[in-house]
């Protein structure tokens, strides 16, 4: 059976039982490290992680319950988490990926970009999700390279980071598998886009915009 990212890599959930230790040490750094090497530590684990991969199903999920999930768990480490829009989507996709993709993006934005700004809109029956940042963005000549596996626009970061380079690639294979479309964009000299589209279930509605993670309010522009 082929090795994908994804059945290889999503035992490394049960870490997330140490993320109290978050209010201790906090900020962008921490979610690096915490997350940083999420690719690599399955090791002799690979059977038990392809299994439960396997065993994961599609189901009705609400994607603004997991990425406001998400994002309280990435405040609640300090990181800088602004939701500008949460509309309520539906869509059929595995959970454990779902989580795993989405949060590999975030961690991106967070630990690259200075903090995430969330978006999570319906149109026309499409659930499209934008995770923005505010940091250097990607040279136009790295673009196209972006999803290869273990591929650095810091070469240096792979040696201080274990498993540096695989959150987009297994973002991208989640995405794809599932029938979603994962596209990145320079927005200007120094700001990166990350967008995801699937097609959605259900109509839904829009909630209150400007909510910071973790309770406190930030306009939105």
């Amino acid at each position: 059976m082929r090795k994908t990212f994804l059945t290889i890599l999503v035992a490394s959930d049960d870490q997330d039982a140490a993320s109290g230790r978050a209010s201790r040490r906090g900020g962008s750094r921490y979610v690096a490290e915490r997350f940083g090497g999420v690719g690599l530590h399955c090791g002799q684990r690979d059977a038990a992680c392809a299994e439960e991969a396997q065993r994961e199903t599609s189901q009705l999920l609400r994607v603004d319950e997991i990425i406001s999930e998400i994002c309280r768990d990435l405040a609640s480490m300090k990181a800088s988490v602004t939701i500008f829009k949460m509309d309520v989507v539906k869509i059929s996709s595995a959970p454990l990926a779902l989580t795993r993709a989405i949060r590999n993006l975030a961690i991106n934005a967070v630990t690259h970009g200075g903090g995430a700004f969330v978006t999570v809109g319906l149109e026309d029956r499409t659930a499209l999700i934008t995770i923005d940042d505010e940091g250097p963005g990607i040279p136009e000549q790295s673009m196209s390279r972006v999803f290869e596996p273990f591929f650095q626009v810091d070469p240096a970061r792979r040696k201080s980071m274990p498993g540096a380079g695989l959150g987009l690639a297994i973002a991208k294979e989640i995405v794809e598998r599932h029938g979603g479309k994962l596209t990145l964009q320079n927005r200007s000299a120094r700001a990166l886009r990350q967008e995801i589209v699937f097609p959605a279930l259900l109509d839904g509605h829009s909630t209150a915009q400007g909510v910071r993670a973790g309770g406190a309010a930030r306009a939105s522009s």
